[in-house]
């Protein structure tokens, strides 16, 4: 019994130490200390002298999760796990608290009070939990809460209880990797990269996602020698992996200067996927400079997502505009006819969109009541034009130009095959909409 004691003093001993954790902005991407987590002491992070695999150096930590009474200040742990990579679940218990679990804890994790009646002390399971991390190297996302937590619950149990494994926490891991100045939830990011997300907010499946989430974020920084997708920064794995194979994303400049990259399935703010890094902004702007277009194209050459920059020269933007508005063209010529087939009742209600002015960027709102005309084209002489529907008003000016949507395709297609067109305005203009009455007509 006395060796047992001795034994169980020597491992409290050498746990004695609080973890401190390591600021992203401190690691060096390229080298393999962007895995660790500095104690208060010096610890020694893998490095390329390393005796040690990347396989036994991943193997060589045990992911840690708590749920627990909420964020004010004492808030202890009333669910631990603690799980190895190999997925297997070294500790995962309810723990009683001796205070309160907040509401909104409950919201998020579902466990109240009366869950945990049968339930041990934080200090009855300080062996188990010693025991199931002695000698390894710990993980956990958002780590410094985990462990407040766990420190928290030894004092208030009058368990003394302390801790100096090297340690990571895969949120700055991750931050470190995606270059992220906000955490993205770990739900998200299990997201990003098809990790079953369907029992979070427990403990166990909690460091369970976490061993899979890291064991991702390691494959990753190892593919792309530690700098995944140089050219950006704010990454956001989760909107990335919406994107298919090949999709252009969208290009949008904010007031502050940053470049942003969208989705092509971005509904408004929605769907951010990176920003163009300084260097890589400065580069862009200046193709732009010379009348030169990029593309950043969406590639899955790996199961892990790029994005190709895809540049172009002025000639080349020229060639390519030139090609495409010849397809455009082909394809009208073939759609309006078949389009155009005149209503039964000689009029089509539809709404004016996108009034395109002949000054950029203005508007032109309408009354009821008020009278726009369309003159009558030949097909050939409205492919030779600017392919838009002209708007006139009773003294023959140019008022409002309309994008050939399909409804307004049908429009052209009438009006090129012999007709031409009273507007009758239905509801007054309403953010750049006008309920219409398209009135058909023999052309003279």
């Amino acid at each position: 019994m006395e060796i047992l004691l001795v034994l169980i003093a020597l491992v409290v001993v050498f746990f004695i130490l609080t973890i401190n954790k390591k600021s992203p902005k401190n690691i060096e991407p390229e080298s393999a200390t962007s895995k660790t987590i500095e104690t208060e002491e010096t610890v020694e992070s893998k490095n390329d002298n390393s005796e040690e695999s990347d396989e036994e150096y991943l193997n060589s930590f045990v992911v840690i999760d708590t749920e627990t009474t909420g964020i004010s200040e004492g808030y202890q742990v009333i669910e631990i796990a603690v799980v190895d990579m190999n997925e297997n679940v070294l500790l995962s218990e309810r723990v009683k608290p001796n205070i309160p679990i907040e509401q909104g804890a409950t919201k998020v994790h579902g466990i109240v009070e009366g869950d945990l009646s049968n339930s041990e002390s934080f200090a009855s399971l300080t062996e188990r939990f010693l025991f199931a991390i002695q000698g390894k190297r710990i993980a956990g996302y958002n780590l410094q809460y985990d462990t407040d937590a766990i420190y928290n619950s030894a004092t208030a149990s009058d368990a003394d209880l302390k801790f100096s494994n090297e340690a990571v926490c895969v949120m700055h891991y991750a931050n470190t990797i995606f270059k992220l100045t906000k955490s993205m939830k770990l739900t998200e990011l299990c997201e990003a990269f098809s990790i079953n997300t369907s029992n979070a907010h427990s403990a166990a499946p909690d460091a369970l996602m976490t061993v899979k989430l890291m064991k991702k974020l390691f494959e990753i920084e190892n593919n792309f020698e530690d700098n995944y997708l140089p050219e950006f920064e704010e990454i956001n794995p989760l909107n990335l992996s919406t994107c298919q194979d090949g999709d252009t994303l969208t290009e949008w400049t904010a007031s502050d200067g940053r470049v942003m990259l969208f989705s092509p399935s971005s509904v408004g703010g929605a769907g951010r996927v990176a920003h163009l890094s300084e260097a890589t902004k400065n580069r862009v702007a200046e193709i732009y400079e010379s009348d030169g277009a990029v593309d950043y194209i969406v590639n899955y050459e790996s199961a892990i997502p790029t994005i190709e920059i895809k540049t172009y020269s002025k000639e080349e933007v020229e060639n390519i505009e030139s090609k495409r508005q010849q397809e455009y063209i082909d394809s009208l010529r073939n759609e309006l006819p078949v389009a155009g087939v005149f209503p039964r009742k000689g009029s089509l209600r539809l709404t004016l969109k996108n009034n395109l002015l002949l000054e950029p960027y203005t508007t032109q709102n309408f009354e009821v009541d008020e009278q726009l005309y369309i003159k009558h084209q030949s097909l050939d002489s409205f492919l030779d034009g600017s392919l838009l529907l002209d708007f006139y008003d009773e003294s023959d000016k140019l008022v409002a130009q309309q994008y050939l949507s399909k409804p307004w395709k049908r429009v052209a297609g009438i009006i090129t095959s012999g007709y031409k067109a009273t507007v009758q305005i239905v509801n007054p203009t309403e953010k750049h909409n006008t309920k219409v009455d398209v009135i058909f007509n023999n052309a003279e």
